[in-house]
């Protein structure tokens, strides 16, 4: 009896411990409301993305589109995907109603590819291009740029939920002007031709790079507070050079332009060339490339390098305009998910979707609302548990959308989610192991 008490004398102690806790981290958070400090619900806010023509990229980053209010990183060998990408990116905000500034600092891009890729959306009054001259000129017009979009929000003359996007083709190309005036004086000299007083082969005793990297430094501390604050998002270009490898495991290339692209990066993704689609002729119909997030700050990590996949149609195949593939990116998700069952007619839900390929792709670009079904489906099945993400849709409004509380099931096709090399059956030249 006499540990019964007290153990209640205890439990009431503890009880009463508790209160008086309580009470003081109440009085605490109003002092706290008093010199202006806002709780962390009221500031912090959840990672809103914008859906894009990429279903495999969506889904791998977990948030169902691409984020927004942050900065991200694209980079890959040359020639492999890297601006397609970039483009689709602008096709996916623009075809939302959401602007988009293409830097073409390469200026290597002609209106005729973008059109092809983008189709009628390239005339759009919002989707706009530069060619700026200077890196301070670009650092100019993208903050221009995303500040006319927040204020535009801010005025309520726009959405409030209007994002945009800010693509930079390459960093490499962006040359501060004061650097390019002065490697044009020191090269121009006749005077110094042929002495050693001149200041290195860049005209900065050989620390261009490092000005540069500084100068990619710099710009990426203003994009933090400047794409948060106005609600955009810019995603940069940078290049890749060889280097030799330490060992196996090592990977084979540098990125230019400084650390702190990639640190200061909420994502960071390689484009490279994975795969070949050929026809009965041999011809090729179509390329894939991959998509491996090497950084993500947005979503859960699968695996360490989670790998995505679209495809780029030639114009060879009869029917099939050059350009996005979506119909082949769907079918493959599917497949690779288990929402497509295994076997040659290609099985989803009641119904075949033909046999082979070549008729499974000629259905789905024949019935636009089953290949919708079919991709929102896998959309569906790759939310995160108990996830939250803000979805911009069309025409601006944001929709929470909620993952599953449980494993989704992917319908009658009840088979685990396969490899790559099993998802991407067919007459394909690879490039390499997956």
């Amino acid at each position: 009896m006499p540990r019964t008490i007290q153990s209640g004398n205890g439990l009431a102690a503890s009880m009463n411990q508790n209160t008086s806790a309580a009470m003081r981290t109440a009085a605490l958070g109003s002092r706290l409301d008093k010199i202006g400090i806002r709780k962390a619900t009221e500031v912090l806010r959840p990672v809103r993305a914008v859906p894009t023509i990429f279903p495999w990229v969506d889904t791998t980053l977990g948030i169902s589109g691409w984020p927004t209010d942050r900065y991200g990183l694209v980079h890959g060998p040359s020639n492999k995907g890297k601006s397609v990408f970039t483009l689709g990116l602008c096709y996916s905000f623009v075809k939302s109603d959401h602007p988009a500034l293409y830097i073409d600092a390469e200026r290597t891009t002609p209106i005729t590819w973008a059109e092809q890729l983008m189709g009628e959306h390239v005339n759009s009054p919002i989707f706009r291009a530069e060619k700026p001259v200077s890196y301070e000129k670009t650092v100019e017009l993208v903050r221009k740029f995303c500040t006319t979009i927040g204020e535009a929000k801010a005025k309520n003359e726009i959405d409030p939920d209007t994002t945009g996007i800010v693509i930079v083709d390459s960093l490499r190309k962006l040359v501060p002007e004061k650097m390019l005036e002065q490697m044009m004086r020191e090269f121009s000299d006749t005077s110094t031709q042929g002495k050693n007083d001149r200041k290195g082969i860049d005209g900065a005793n050989g620390m261009a790079a490092r000005i540069k990297a500084a100068l990619n430094a710099q710009w990426a501390d203003e994009l933090t507070a400047l794409l948060d604050d106005t609600g955009t998002c810019l995603v940069a270009i940078a290049r890749e050079y060889q280097k030799q490898k330490v060992n196996d495991w090592d990977i084979d290339y540098v990125l230019g332009g400084g650390s702190a692209i990639f640190f200061e990066a909420s994502i960071t993704a390689r484009i490279d060339e994975s795969g070949r689609a050929l026809d009965d002729k041999k011809q090729l119909v179509s390329t894939e490339h991959s998509v491996s997030i090497l950084k993500t700050k947005v979503g859960q990590k699968e695996e360490r390098y989670p790998r995505a996949f679209f495809h780029l149609a030639t114009g060879v195949e009869s029917g099939v305009p050059y350009g996005f593939d979506r119909a082949r990116d769907v079918l493959h998700l599917a497949k690779h998910l288990g929402i497509i069952g295994d076997g040659a007619y290609f099985p989803f839900e009641d119904e075949n979707l033909g046999h082979g390929e070549k008729n499974a792709l000629n259905t789905l670009r024949s019935n636009p609302e089953l290949m919708q079904r079919i991709e929102t489906k896998c959309r569906l099945a790759k939310m995160p548990k108990n996830a939250t993400v803000e979805v911009v849709t069309e025409n601006g409004p944001v929709v929470a959308q909620e993952g599953p509380k449980t494993e989704p099931s992917p319908g009658k096709a009840t088979s685990a989610p396969r490899k790559r090399s099993e998802a991407s059956k067919g007459q394909q030249k690879g490039k390499g192991k997956k």
